[in-house]
């Protein structure tokens, strides 16, 4: 009971901190209070997984906005595998899922098969030397974590391409090399479709093709993470009808 008082405040101590980091960034909004209680409740246990619960590691504002768009006709594509995917798999017809980390990929899997879910298909697709290839383009690198230094993610990347153009209705963009995978994915959207692209404060990903769509329709905010103690941004941008 005590340690639960202490933690308790210490999230509310946080939570306090990450209002003013928000202000301090001009990223400050009224509807972060909202979602003060599921923030204490899935953090008041260390031991919370969004991969046990079946829950994007995204914000818990984009979670809401999905729980609106989805529908059992969407094709998903996910650029990182996870809780994430067996969400949209109890909500969509059809989601493929790439992932770069052998370990996780095997746990996710392992899941799938144990729930006999049949409208996932996951793939693996491991970084690569740059030293072990040669590459018929520049090497897409991940440039949040230093183990991947001297690595390129072309074949994960490159996931994508394998399918027709205007096929996805979803893509999520929350894995290794997101700018390269933002730029991929464009022409594998529908119409009207959506790209959900997570941790969007993060300078590294505002590249050229991130500032292309600033135009499109847009679901935003530096909000409470579900399963974590950090605020994010994660925009959902609707691909405009032409």
């Amino acid at each position: 009971m005590k340690s639960n008082i202490s933690r308790t405040f210490f999230l509310l101590y946080n939570f306090t901190y990450q209002i003013k980091k928000s202000l301090r960034l001009k990223l400050f909004d009224l509807k972060v209070l909202k979602y003060l209680y599921r923030y204490l409740v899935d953090n008041l246990h260390s031991n919370y997984s969004n991969l046990e619960n079946e829950m994007p590691w995204i914000t818990y504002s984009s979670i809401d906005k999905l729980n609106k768009l989805l529908n059992i006709e969407m094709k998903v594509f996910e650029f990182g595998s996870g809780g994430s995917t067996l969400y949209y798999s109890k909500r969509v017809k059809e989601i493929v899922s790439v992932e770069h980390e052998p370990d996780w990929y095997n746990n996710v899997e392992n899941i799938i098969k144990a729930q006999k879910i049949k409208n996932i298909k996951i793939l693996l697709r491991k970084a690569e030397s740059h030293y072990n290839r040669s590459f018929s383009d520049l090497p897409y690198s991940s440039t949040m974590d230093k183990k991947y230094s001297g690595f390129a993610f072309n074949n994960y990347v490159n996931t994508i391409d394998e399918f027709p153009d205007h096929y996805f209705d979803l893509i999520v963009i929350d894995g290794r090399a997101r700018p390269y995978c933002l730029k991929h994915s464009l022409i594998k959207l529908k119409q009207g479709g959506f790209i959900v692209y997570d941790n969007v404060e993060r300078l590294s990903y505002q590249d050229e093709t991130f500032f292309s769509i600033k135009n499109w329709k847009i679901h935003t905010g530096f909000h409470p993470v579900a399963g974590s103690l950090s605020f994010s941004i994660t925009n959902i941008y609707q691909k405009p009808i032409i």
